[in-house]
């Protein structure tokens, strides 16, 4: 077996308020919060680039180039979008959501003026799209004043909003919202520059980013429920066209599900793990060293996170990860966030 994993909730509920500046405001922003004198981090002018291997580690955020984004506070939820970094802070008091930090490298965090609920955030695969399902501000409330969930998405190239929607989120008048929603797993479940897709109180819809109108999602748009991190199905790439091959010994591989040559890491170490995978292509696990067993590992052990990608096969070792926990960027249908490096296992 391997290090421990913290798995993604199974249900992703989403929350997003738009951004107070300009007159696409969503209704209850608060025109002078904190995000109303630095609110360029909703048009984007100087993008990152949001692929490859994006990792965090204490308050450091790494991006596939190297290249490093500062957040004020640690945080366990975050995507790259637009600029830079969009994180989540601690609550305020009882808020059941928490306050949006945005940070571009080389700048210090600023608060946006957005209260979304922890495992909210959703970015396209481009850093293009912010979307999220606004729990805390809506006008409408039902009798018991909880207010009506509303699915937003952001467009950074250009600031504007393009989904602001209460589509199957309940209804004020006969709904103990918080009873349905704390029983409906609702949240997104797929970004693309086209539509975004998520589960509502009714079942799935889309919405069309050009219009902002929601519809039936189309057959190719419907999206199979995300893997728990310890089931096999977290095993194969999100795309279906690879797995990874698990033994009794700690030297795990990857093969093609349709067949072909099977690729084994050479991390430098004898042992190795790989879990889960963070897109179609990349597959994590850590390089283990020390002198534990051939199948396990042992209380004197160290593990360093080891990425892989296909169909080359190359594998890279993180030398600044070891026995830390590393944090992934979250994604809708990810089999797990992060990965707890270091402790023996079973």
């Amino acid at each position: 077996m391997t290090a421990p994993l913290r798995s993604a909730p199974a249900a992703l509920l989403l929350a997003l308020v738009a951004s107070a500046c300009g007159p696409d405001a969503a209704p209850g922003s608060d025109p002078g919060g904190n995000g109303g004198d630095s609110a360029g981090w909703r048009t984007s002018t100087d993008p990152v680039d949001p692929g490859g291997l994006v990792r965090l580690t204490g308050t450091t955020v790494h991006l596939a180039d190297d290249s490093t984004v500062e957040l004020a506070e640690p945080t366990e939820t975050y995507v790259v979008a637009g600029d830079g970094v969009f994180s989540t802070a601690e609550p305020d008091g009882d808020d059941p959501g928490s306050p949006v930090l945005f940070t571009a490298p080389g700048e210090s965090s600023v608060d946006t003026g957005l209260d979304v609920l922890p495992e909210s955030l959703q970015a396209s695969p481009d850093g293009r799209y912010l979307a999220a399902v606004e729990v805390a501000s809506s006008e409408e409330e039902d009798a018991y004043g909880t207010p009506l969930a509303t699915v937003v998405v952001l467009d950074l190239s250009t600031g504007e909003q393009v989904v602001d929607s209460t589509d199957g989120m309940g209804d004020t008048g006969s709904d103990d919202l918080a009873d349905l929603y704390s029983e409906s797993e609702i949240g997104p479940l797929a970004l693309t520059d086209d539509a975004v897709v998520a589960r509502t109180t009714e079942g799935e819809l889309a919405w069309d980013l050009a219009t902002g109108d929601s519809r039936a999602p189309a057959p190719d748009e419907e999206v199979p429920a995300a893997p728990t991190a310890d089931s096999p199905e977290a095993l194969r790439s999100p795309d279906g066209r690879w797995r990874i091959v698990q033994g009794r010994r700690l030297t795990d591989t990857i093969e093609p599900v349709e067949g072909g040559r099977t690729l084994t890491p050479d991390p430098g170490t004898d042992r190795w793990t790989l879990r889960f995978w963070v897109d179609d292509t990349t597959a994590v696990g850590a390089a283990v060293d020390g002198p534990g067993s051939p199948t396990r590992v042992g209380p004197d052990d160290s593990q360093t996170l080891m990425a892989c990608t296909v169909p080359s096969g190359d594998c890279r070792v993180y030398d600044d990860t070891t026995d830390a926990e590393v944090v992934f960027p979250q994604r809708a249908g990810s089999a797990a966030t992060s990965l707890l490096l270091g402790g023996p296992t079973s």
